[in-house]
């Protein structure tokens, strides 16, 4: 079974020893049927880190996947380059994981890029289903799928704006059944950035797009995924008050 992240290292203990950083408190949630879960704390588990090298067509063609400054990009193993976001994409985050079937890995980012209405709006009499899906400065915030086969790297999926921007996303197998899930925090256009997420969500590839397997309301900080001492994977998440502090 492929996981899109990988076990990093959980420095807490050190810090916590030399006094540099303290962890803020955070919950363990865990996906169970149609129903996320609250677990206690954060004790005996390990934070994952999102995989940036793997097979990007199922091939055995390993690639890089690369995050800098709000820009990304795929490159093979040797260097060469693959693909790159173009220069109007804020990409804020991006992870390989095998999420939509396809042979390989897809490359996953939650994107900022300047709204655009879909074309049958134009012929509409009111502005559309996505009017309003933009922050004040006219961007719209997405997820977006890049895969690599034969005809190279390329956008394979990308959904429409979202009715709500994500403050968080993190590629995780929940379930345990060797498919990747999204697990996101989700906000609101009108507030600024770093204002805490109203509502904790995950959601599965089904055909041709995702679809909320389950969600919690709330106010949430910050997201990351991480693996329990007997292996079973979950949620760290953090209070609005602590969404800063995490390391």
């Amino acid at each position: 079974m492929r996981l899109g992240v990988r076990v990093g290292v959980w420095l807490g203990a050190a810090l916590l020893l030399t006094g540099a950083v303290r962890l803020p408190e955070g919950t363990l949630w865990r996906l169970e049927g149609q129903s996320l879960r609250a677990h206690g704390g954060l004790t005996g588990t390990e934070f994952l880190t999102a995989e940036r090298y793997g097979d990007l067509d199922g091939g055995g063609h390993e690639g890089v996947l690369w995050l800098r400054a709000g820009r990304t990009g795929l490159r093979s193993a040797a260097g060469r380059a693959l693909w790159a976001s173009p220069p109007d994409w804020q990409v804020q985050q991006a992870a390989l994981a095998p999420v939509d079937g396809r042979p390989g890995l897809e490359a996953v980012l939650l994107v900022w890029r300047p709204y655009r209405p879909w074309p049958v709006d134009a012929f509409l009499p009111n502005a559309g289903r996505t009017a309003g899906f933009h922050n004040a400065e006219g961007r719209s915030c997405h997820v977006i799928l890049i895969g690599c086969g034969a005809r190279g790297c390329r956008e394979v999926w990308a959904g429409s704006p979202l009715a709500d921007p994500l403050r968080a996303l993190a590629a995780v197998d929940l379930d345990g059944d060797g498919r990747v899930e999204l697990a996101a925090l989700e906000g609101r256009y009108a507030e600024a950035a770093g204002q805490p997420a109203w509502r904790l969500s995950v959601w599965g590839w089904e055909g041709f797009g995702f679809q909320l397997r389950a969600a919690q309301e709330g106010r949430f900080g910050g997201l990351r995924a991480v693996r329990q001492a007997n292996g079973t994977l979950g949620l760290a998440v953090w209070p609005e008050d602590e969404a800063r502090r995490i390391p």
